[in-house]
Parts: C-alpha cells; sequence; structure tokens
C-alpha cells in the first residue's frame, strides 16, 4: 500500500544517439530547458494522486 500510494517519480532524458529515456540521477542524458519528463513507477489512483500532485 505504501508504494502504491507514495510512487517512485524520476525526472528522465534521453540518452544521445537513442531512443532510450533514463532517470538524470543515473546516467548522462539529453534534457531540455522548456520540457519537463518524469517517469512514474506505479497506476495513478485516487490513493496516490495528491502525492504526486505535491511532487510534480
Amino acid at each position: 500500500m505504501r508504494r502504491t500510494s507514495k510512487p517512485h517519480i524520476a525526472v528522465i532524458g534521453k540518452i544521445h544517439d537513442t531512443d532510450h529515456f533514463r532517470n538524470i540521477k543515473r546516467h548522462k542524458v539529453q534534457t531540455w530547458e522548456d520540457l519537463l519528463l518524469i517517469e512514474i513507477d506505479e497506476n495513478i489512483t485516487f490513493a496516490n494522486i495528491n502525492y504526486m500532485s505535491r511532487v510534480i
């Protein structure tokens, strides 16, 4: 229940010369000033929407 209510949310970027996207804290990736890409590691439900709204 805890994982569902507070899922991991990562900012992601594109790995150069590929079509792959990864966490910016773990990989050297391309990002853009006017675009924020995030990855949410759980389904969006009523139990986690408030948490995700605060984090984002």
